[in-house]
């Protein structure tokens, strides 16, 4: 009995700009930033969107590149191989979720990783809103923040929501602040290209409660490697695995919105190894 034939889905999250416009919401400029031929050159490649469809629950789309490749081709008018230019490519099937902006996305092996998706994405929404502060980020397989810390060289963001029935202790920093202006919840969104200081008192106190379940959290790292990619925690997740296997159609090797749809979902079966 033959195996069918699998391939790797991934996540992200995107995140729109802390100084959204006010004539509309991050959805509707995302579902209008997002639609077919929205494309940009990088390194030789052409990357662009296609077959993007849009309804109530999801953006579902293509995303891929193609670019100009010397190859050996058989001429037979002299029988013999001889250098030529020709198109080569690769395509990425994706579903969106517009409730939270979260993107589940097929891999094509080396020609479309996990962090070449999130970097075109990155930019097209970037270029198509005309608002550079887009970010999407890797969700990463880090099940507390202490394990994600560790596979990112700079934090560049955390942001918490938390309110005051959560708050408690002698020695809690959070309490005092909720005390001092009267207030009932609180949301703190604090960036730094530099890197922040997550092992100071109020960073830590809102981390252990997020780990807890008493506080909403999201850090957002950034890797400094050549590729310099960005990864996300979110204490929400509870630790989602980067990758699953996913069946693919044999002829194209591509997955099926469906398939994406149920992984967006929670109804993906099998983890990678």
């Amino acid at each position: 009995m033959s195996v069918p034939p699998t391939g790797k889905v991934a996540r992200a999250r995107i995140l729109p700009p802390l100084q959204g416009r006010l004539d509309r919401t991050p959805t509707q400029a995302l579902c209008e930033a997002l639609t077919s031929g929205v494309g940009f050159t990088r390194a030789g490649r052409l990357w662009r969107l296609g077959n993007v469809r849009h309804d109530t629950r999801y953006v579902r789309g293509q995303l891929g590149y193609e670019r100009d490749v010397d190859t050996a081709r058989w001429q037979e008018r002299n029988k013999a191989f001889e250098q030529a230019a020709m198109l080569s490519g690769s395509v990425a099937p994706f579903v969106l979720r517009l409730a939270d902006l979260t993107v589940a996305f097929q891999t094509r092996g080396h020609t479309v990783g996990v962090s070449a998706f999130v970097s075109a994405l990155q930019t097209m929404v970037c270029n198509a809103t005309t608002e550079r502060d887009w970010l999407v980020a890797q969700l990463t397989d880090g099940g507390t923040f202490a394990d994600w810390r560790e596979r990112v060289d700079t934090v560049t963001r955390l942001r918490v929501r938390t309110n005051r029935k959560t708050v408690g202790g002698t020695n809690s920093v959070l309490a005092e602040v909720f005390h001092e202006v009267n207030a009932a919840s609180a949301y703190l969104d604090v960036r730094s290209d530099d890197g922040l200081n997550t092992n100071g008192p109020l960073c830590l106190e809102l981390l252990e409660m997020a780990e807890h379940g008493e506080a909403d959290a999201l850090a957002i790292g950034r890797s400094n490697d050549e590729l310099g990619a960005e990864y996300a925690w979110q204490s929400a997740l509870g630790g989602q695995t980067v990758l699953v296997d996913a069946a693919v159609e044999p002829t194209t090797g591509m997955t099926s919105e469906e398939t994406l749809i149920a992984h967006l979902e929670g109804g993906a079966a099998r983890h990678a190894a």
